[in-house]
């Protein structure tokens, strides 16, 4: 964070940067193809590897705890999010890499249990599909996980059965959204059978803003969206961590872009991206502004960068967190895949030379600064893995500090990584990635599949062992391994965008949305 940024010191209340003169740059005709990849791009042997590691996973779920949510590895069964019953999280969230990763007999066997829970035969004496499902559902992890999931696989291969699914899903979450009931913003749990939704006066601004991708056809949703990227914050463009959904004030005066907030920023860009509604362009490049202005720390020698949670008092200063978990480690991604979108170039405040150059080079410039924060806070422990909650930079230099040394298998760093060898080509993120992979496998990897572990110092201790493999683990993290080592022509950034949990979606103008223009306002 820069020093001399109104009330970044105490020094005096915060205020925005003041209106420039905005020269825009001319715009694409579609969005901007991307910087090819060789024909010999592809390397085969790690392709391998990732993908033995993710069929060692799928085994023992498979053996251990099929049908089920997810699996415990340790105690060799599985175990339900809403119990009894079964929303098959693993399996769904498999569905995508399965296909990318060629294994169609596996893809067969999942597709028919997705066909057996959701779409079973119907009487009219049937109990309802969801009859076992005995706790409120998080609206945003089903949105995230079945509907994405399921709306991705039939993207990927047509199948009409998956949109079926995915659509039932759908119309049973429906109700969560503001169309029902007296809400200007989703409730985020919900009966699916009664329909009855539940917010207990708060909602995170994740939960809130990243609905949208995989519902963008219910105007509820859309409608709900428009209200937090108009929402009248403290810092313009970063609406605060949580909201009354009814009231819409604020819960806390606490802005971030890490747990509670991610997606609602990546979905931003990627609503652009996906539609090409140029409003989710302009709200994206004002909240991406503020960020690089205000919010993002850099080291005195200029390679590092972090954004931490700030608090604002009633004086309108602003107090950062000297630290950033782990979940912010997608925004390298983020401002990667930003960079190369159509952006305005602003002449840049005089107290921030970093904002002197474009807005597409800026962008790049903070993706691989973050993107190496968080590789080099991984490189800390024996394990090159993306494994602390917490990192702390400090300005006068770098000093990385692993508050909390866990790591659950997660796909942040390593969905950074990416995107920065898809959109520079610079060799350095495929051998990091490649690091990481080495690592999980030697050290998550256990008899049944893979675990996460409460302290990457010591990962042969079995007390550090978490005894879950997390659906995640094979829906981003071994995707995105994978997809680091494939060429570009295997989902191509000008094709798809991919939702939160990493399920790939077509882009207007492509696969199953071929038919609709690119750049036709959403309707809200």
């Amino acid at each position: 964070m820069n020093p001399d940024a109104p009330g970044a010191g105490g020094s005096g209340p915060w205020e925005p940067p003041a209106a420039e003169e905005e020269q825009v740059l001319p715009d694409p005709e579609y969005f901007p193809k991307f910087k090819p990849i060789a024909k010999t791009g592809a390397d085969p042997e790690r392709l391998e590897y990732i993908k033995e590691m993710f069929l060692h996973g799928w085994s023992g779920y498979k053996q251990f705890a099929w049908l089920k949510d997810d699996l415990k590895p340790f105690d060799r069964t599985g175990s339900n999010w809403y119990p009894p019953g079964s929303l098959l999280a693993t399996i769904v969230d498999s569905l995508s890499t399965l296909h990318i990763m060629g294994l169609k007999d596996e893809l067969a066997l999942a597709k028919a249990a997705v066909i057996e829970r959701f779409l079973p035969p119907r009487t009219p004496s049937s109990p309802d599909v969801f009859a076992d499902i005995g706790m409120l559902v998080n609206v945003f992890e089903t949105t995230i996980r079945n509907v994405g999931g399921l709306l991705s696989i039939y993207d990927l291969e047509g199948d009409p059965k998956m949109l079926e699914a995915a659509v039932m899903i759908a119309d049973r979450l429906a109700p969560a959204l503001n169309a029902a009931y007296d809400q200007v913003l989703p409730l985020n749990q919900l009966n699916l059978q009664t329909g009855q939704a539940m917010g207990w006066g708060v909602i995170s601004l994740a939960q809130a803003g990243s609905l949208q991708l995989e519902f963008q056809y219910l105007a509820d949703a859309m409608r709900s969206h428009a209200k937090i990227t108009r929402y009248p914050s403290l810092i313009p463009g970063i609406p605060p961590l949580s909201i009354n959904p009814s009231s819409e004030q604020p819960t806390i005066q606490k802005f971030g872009v890490g747990a509670e907030a991610d997606s609602y920023y990546e979905y931003l860009l990627k609503l652009y991206v996906s539609t090409g509604d140029k409003r989710m362009l302009d709200v994206y490049h004002t909240a991406v502004e503020t960020l690089a202005t205000y919010l993002i720390h850099e080291s005195a020698d200029g390679k590092y960068a972090y954004i931490p949670d700030v608090w604002v008092n009633e004086t309108h200063h602003l107090r950062p967190d000297k630290s950033f978990g782990h979940l912010t480690c997608f925004i390298g991604g983020m401002f990667a895949l930003g960079s190369h979108t159509t952006c305005p170039h602003r002449p840049a405040p005089t107290h921030a030379t970093r904002l002197h150059k474009s807005c597409a080079a800026r962008e790049l410039e903070l993706a691989a600064k973050i993107t190496h924060t968080c590789h080099a806070a991984a490189t800390q422990s024996p394990l090159v893995v993306g494994h602390v909650t917490e990192r702390v930079v400090d300005e006068a230099g770098l000093e990385l500090t692993l508050q909390l040394p866990w790591y659950m298998l997660r796909p942040e760093t390593v969905e950074s990584l990416f995107y920065m060898w898809r959109l520079t080509k610079d060799v350095k993120y495929r051998r990091m990635g490649w690091a990481m992979a080495v690592n999980m496998n030697k050290h998550c990897r256990d008899d049944v599949a893979f675990h996460g572990l409460r302290d990457v110092f010591n990962p042969s201790n079995p007390v550090n062992n978490m005894d879950t493999m997390e659906t995640f683990f094979l829906a981003e993290t071994l995707k995105y391994l994978y997809l680091l080592f494939t060429d570009d022509s295997v989902l191509p950034l000008d094709e798809y965008v991919f939702n939160t949990e990493a399920h790939p979606l077509s882009i207007r103008g492509h696969g199953r949305r071929k038919h609709v223009p690119w750049g036709k306002p959403l309707p809200y």
